[in-house]
């Protein structure tokens, strides 16, 4: 079902939602979250699309939601399963989300794409922003699928719409993650350079098919450009950690970090294909190896001094009042989201979605205990109106203490592993080895 009055209204509910939502992402779920090319977005009004890479379900959605200025009010396309019951359907349409019918949904479910392609090409052309993903599906790692030419189709039918305007254009946007399952870890969102349809205007007069296909060449050139796009998909594992030894341990900043996994990747590209498969066994060794240690791949080696862990005891004695507090106030929602993640995604056959439903189900069940806890604050401590929103900010200060104390403390006992095998010489050349490959 689809409620296009809901998607097309302008609500002060929706931007209360994306505001304070948008906080919980970035700060929140989120340690860091980046967003580069802002200076790329036309001016409010410009009939334009948004188009991206797919390779973490609904999160995408989210970075682009979330990364774009609140002056820009993106409706998003996306697979019409999600929308067979009338309240999600009703919640998805609030979000500014319209169904897209596939193949595999049915032959008679096709025709329906009709009326959504025409509510597209009509907001495009009142100047809402349309963002979609034209791989038709999340990739299962970081490299990038085929772009279909339905975006270019609506792009194409919003033009006609209003007479081929000149400055009607295609903005390419990219989505990067350190880790797709994980909490307090770093996303980055790229927006680059539109695309003038106008460009492509005197091709789409001669041959429609035509000009659609070399749209969607170009867009696909454009946001493979500004991601990770690892070769070889079917050996994505082994190149994966392979990836993780490759990269500079001292990189910890997530731009940093990726401009340094596609130069890994071009390098790549340059091996031999025998001299790859060779590669890729002994990455495979080295960080099972490591593994068995309890070390990431990517963190090995760990530079540690016996001052630097004295240092670092002591000041996880100090903040543990504070992660206590967070435990006691967050572990329920938190625990319960996380285990049902786990759940579902596998009940859904994919890892990847893993992040989507426990961030969607961490947000609102840590909302919720949240205003049970600042409830009964009020009704046992009697407390005036603007101490409220204090204990509620409080709640969500301590929800970040906790889980920022589990992952120093983890860092900590990783850093006693590593001064307790820092001795390992067979180790530290093995891995120095697939780093030299």
């Amino acid at each position: 079902m689809v409620y296009f009055n809901i998607v097309e209204k302008r609500s002060i509910y929706y931007r209360f939602w994306r505001r304070w939502f948008g906080r919980f992402f970035s700060a929140v779920y989120y340690r860091k979250f980046v967003v580069r090319g802002t200076e790329n977005l036309p001016p409010v009004g410009t009939p334009y699309m948004i188009v991206s890479n797919h390779q973490n379900g609904l999160l995408d959605a989210l970075c682009i939601l979330f990364g774009l200025p609140e002056r820009h009010t993106p409706i998003f396309l996306a697979r019409s399963d999600i929308f067979k019951k009338p309240f999600v359907a009703k919640l998805l349409c609030f979000c500014k989300i319209l169904p897209i019918y596939r193949q595999r949904d049915g032959k008679e479910q096709l025709g329906k794409n009709e009326a959504i392609f025409d509510f597209a090409a009509r907001m495009i052309g009142e100047g809402a922003a349309v963002s979609l993903f034209p791989e038709g599906h999340h990739q299962e790692g970081h490299y990038l699928g085929r772009f279909k030419k339905g975006f270019a189709r609506i792009a194409f039918d919003a033009a006609e719409r209003k007479c081929f305007p000149a400055d009607m254009l295609v903005v390419p946007a990219a989505n990067h993650y350190v880790r797709y399952r994980g909490h307090r870890t770093e996303a980055m969102l790229m927006i680059g350079k539109p695309v003038r349809l106008a460009d492509y205007y005197a091709a789409y007069r001669e041959n429609p098919v035509r000009a659609m296909v070399l749209l969607a060449e170009e867009l696909e050139n454009r946001v493979r450009a500004m991601m990770l796009d690892m070769p070889y998909p079917e050996r994505y594992a082994a190149l994966d950690a392979w990836r993780e030894l490759a990269r500079d341990p001292e990189l910890t900043d997530v731009e940093a970090m990726l401009q340094a996994d596609k130069a890994w990747a071009e390098h790549v590209r340059t091996l031999p294909e025998t001299e790859v498969e060779r590669a890729c066994a002994t990455a495979v060794s080295v960080s099972a190896q490591l593994r068995q240690k309890g070390f990431s791949p990517s963190e090995w080696p760990v530079k540690v001094k016996i001052k630097d862990l004295l240092v670092h005891a002591l000041c996880l004695l100090i903040y543990a009042p504070f992660a206590l507090a967070g435990l006691l106030l967050t572990a329920v929602p938190f625990g319960i989201s996380w285990h049902f993640a786990g759940k579902f995604s596998k009940a859904a056959k994919t890892d990847m979605l893993f992040s989507t439903f426990h961030f969607t189900m961490d947000m609102l069940l840590t909302a919720l205990f949240n205003l049970i806890y600042t409830v009964l604050f009020a009704v046992f401590v009697r407390a005036t109106w603007w101490t409220l929103p204090i204990f509620f900010g409080l709640c969500f200060a301590l929800r970040v203490a906790y889980v920022e104390y589990r992952a120093y403390g983890r860092k900590f006992i990783r850093q006693c592993r590593a001064y307790a095998a820092r001795k390992d010489g067979a180790l530290a050349e093995a891995v120095a080895g697939v780093r030299a490959l």
